[in-house]
């Protein structure tokens, strides 16, 4: 892939995304801190003007960074602070260097996704591997939507941020948030090919159940095999339709 296919391509944001970001950024600037609690459901549908299928999946995906966590009959909770500014920065200098391919990209994401991964066997706990679940399952509700690209990206997006979350290290996450936009758009292109779409779900799936059984060395492998493949796909789908 030539370097100017690198760049992001601008879109707008979806609005569970945007939902997402209004209440990460009331985090990052300290308006709600660790132990609060967010505002009910019927009052964040409210207050932003949505239904509650796009708050829930602006939690859900909060949760996935482990910003905030639900407590059953309680409500939501604010976790820890928000490493967006750190990862933003990081994105855009990563985003101006003109010289940088995918294949950089990708040389990367091996260094650090590879160690997430067996990291988040050795240290998992029930919450990520729920929130993990989760990713997964929307991952695979994906094939049945309409938008099936966009939807099947962010799902894409949530469980490798989960993973990251789930390797207790602090540093993962924003190193991940940090190349999250350009892998998201990347993805969107790969996901126009719905075999793209059915080996990313098993991919997913063969590392969960290695990080499920605490085997470090198997989920490393199920993430190299993951990458090798995506890179493969993403070289097909981004060539030009004849």
């Amino acid at each position: 892939m030539q370097p100017d296919q690198f760049n992001i391509v601008q879109r707008q944001q979806r609005l569970p995304d945007q939902i997402a970001a209004a209440i990460e950024a009331l985090i990052a600037t300290r308006q709600v801190v660790p132990g609060d609690r967010l505002p009910t459901e019927r009052v964040l549908c409210a207050r932003f003007g949505v239904s509650r299928t796009v708050v829930r999946e602006a939690v859900r995906s909060l949760e996935t960074k482990g910003l905030v966590e639900g407590r059953a009959g309680s409500g939501v909770y604010v976790t820890k602070q928000s490493p967006q500014p750190a990862a933003q920065l990081l994105g855009l200098a990563i985003q101006s260097d003109a010289e940088l391919t995918w294949a950089d990209v990708m040389e990367a994401r091996r260094a650090l996704e590879i160690e997430i991964a067996g990291l988040a066997a050795q240290r998992r706990t029930d919450a990520d591997l729920a929130a993990l679940r989760r990713a997964l399952d929307d991952h695979r509700a994906a094939l049945g939507a309409s938008d099936r690209a966009d939807v099947a990206a962010h799902a894409d997006v949530r469980f490798h941020a989960a993973l990251a979350v789930a390797s207790h290290n602090g540093v993962m996450p924003i190193l991940l948030g940090a190349i999250e936009g350009v892998l998201l758009e990347a993805r969107r292109v790969s996901m126009r090919l719905e075999r793209a779409l059915r080996e990313g779900i098993t991919h997913h799936a063969r590392i969960l159940r290695a990080v499920d059984k605490g085997d470090s060395d198997g989920a490393r492998a199920a993430m190299l095999a993951h990458l090798h493949a995506g890179e493969i796909t993403l070289t097909r789908a981004a060539r030009p339709r004849q």
